[in-house]
């Protein structure tokens, strides 16, 4: 199968396009400023990729088209795809399909030390005659490489909470199938596409809410945020942490029925809604000619529009909506 990545020199991207040379598909891609140690891998490979966005690259015609989540509505190559009605979708979506299924899964998410704890994994697994497949967003020193496919059923993944693709605004973390996840930190990141910490800390109750009763959850254990996720687990959790009480606490599975994070009181009877919103609820409505409040989960609110060439949306005249962001451009 031919898979033509527009966007290739991402880190995520570019090991991905590794991982599908690997597998025995054929592989092209584009990008614009395509430099080491991208460029170094992807010529060390084999891998034919066009230096900047046009139609063209699509000639001969791809199987599939995989958009980085760096581009968004107004490249002329992703125009081209839509114009033609080619077959397109994300890299987190092809790195499920392909690789993940059927896999136990270590997925690695957090705030913080994703890339470094996914090494240390991979590396563990490995020296211990695992042989593990894994994908992490930088070189890992043991094996010279980002990522690598064995034939083993375990596959280290870095789950990263930024989102998918411009046509899919939910988190990459949410598509990688967890058996075992690692939460290592949550703390307030990415303000570019989170309106705040509810929406952010609700990505990643949704994250562990993916692992199955059989898995495992391993999570920090010194802070109160990362201590109300473990009660969301309906797997069986390990801590860990650096003081006494933060290391070794295990609790067994069972349902989130034992979460501390603090409720908001039910709707009364005569009350119409019925959304459930996560742990922490809805956010208060701020006051507004609209009447209700925008839900938590990250994308942006209704009204907002890339402007032509801009890379901001503006807010609207009244005070509907949850307030601008900006919507410059990140690859993970």
């Amino acid at each position: 199968m031919h898979f033509h990545l527009i966007g290739i020199a991402g880190t995520a991207m570019g090991s991905l396009a590794g991982l599908l040379r690997e597998k025995g598909h054929a592989v092209t891609g584009s990008d614009e400023g395509v430099y080491p140690p991208m460029s170094t891998m992807l010529d060390a490979l084999g891998i034919d990729y066009a230096h900047g966005f046009d139609p063209s690259n699509l000639e001969p015609e791809p199987d599939v088209v995989v958009v980085g989540n760096a581009i968004s509505r107004g490249n002329p190559e992703l125009e081209a795809v839509l114009d033609r009605g080619l077959r397109y979708t994300s890299a987190a979506v092809v790195l499920k399909d392909e690789f993940l299924q059927g896999k136990h899964v270590l997925a690695v998410a957090g705030t913080h030390g994703k890339t470094t704890t996914a090494s240390l994994l991979a590396h563990l697994l490995e020296r211990s005659g695992l042989e593990p497949s894994f994908l992490v967003g930088g070189v890992v020193e043991s094996f010279g490489t980002s990522f690598r496919l064995t034939g083993s059923d375990l596959f280290v993944m870095e789950a990263d909470e930024y989102d998918t693709a411009y046509f899919d605004k939910g988190p990459k973390m949410w598509h990688y199938l967890p058996r075992t996840a690692v939460v290592t930190n949550v703390e307030f990141d990415h303000a570019d596409i989170y309106r705040d910490e509810i929406a952010y800390r609700f990505a990643f109750e949704r994250f562990v809410n993916l692992v199955p009763r059989t898995g495992t959850l391993v999570i920090g254990w010194e802070g109160e945020t990362e201590r109300a996720l473990a009660g969301r687990s309906w797997a069986p959790v390990e801590s860990f942490g650096l003081d006494e009480g933060g290391s070794g606490t295990r609790i067994p599975a069972g349902g989130p029925a034992r979460s501390s994070t603090p409720r908001r009181a039910p709707p009364s009877r005569s009350s119409t809604t019925a959304t459930r919103w996560g742990a922490s609820g809805p956010p208060s409505p701020a006051p507004s000619t609209c009447g209700t409040a925008s839900p938590p989960w990250p994308r942006p609110a209704p009204w907002a529009r890339r402007g032509r060439g801009s890379g901001r949306v503006s807010p609207p005249s009244s005070r509907c909506g949850a307030g601008w962001r900006s919507a410059g451009r990140s690859e993970a």
